[in-house]
């Protein structure tokens, strides 16, 4: 599931990228778009242990996602990050 909480395009251009970004699929870092989480989203807090959770996990070395490409820089830390943007 946590391919298709998280957007993570990064090289988004014209008109598209501008509506990516918008929607918060596009952007300099991997993020959680806002339509996401209004439609998927049911329990914030959940979610937020459960990133937490999966960021403590020594043998994370990438993030596979289906909007953009893999996060495969400091997962961990996107993890954290993602999280913290639900509070």
């Amino acid at each position: 599931m946590l391919n298709d909480l998280v957007g993570n395009i990064r090289a988004a251009s014209g008109i598209d990228g501008w509506l990516l970004r918008l929607a918060g699929f596009a952007g300099d870092d991997a993020q959680i778009p806002r339509v996401v989480k209004m439609a998927l989203v049911k329990d914030a807090a959940d979610l937020r242990a459960q990133l937490l959770q999966w960021a403590e996990l020594a043998s994370l070395n990438r993030i596979l996602v289906s909007h953009g490409d893999p996060i495969d820089i400091e997962p961990r830390r996107a993890l954290r990050d993602l999280r913290a943007s639900l509070n």
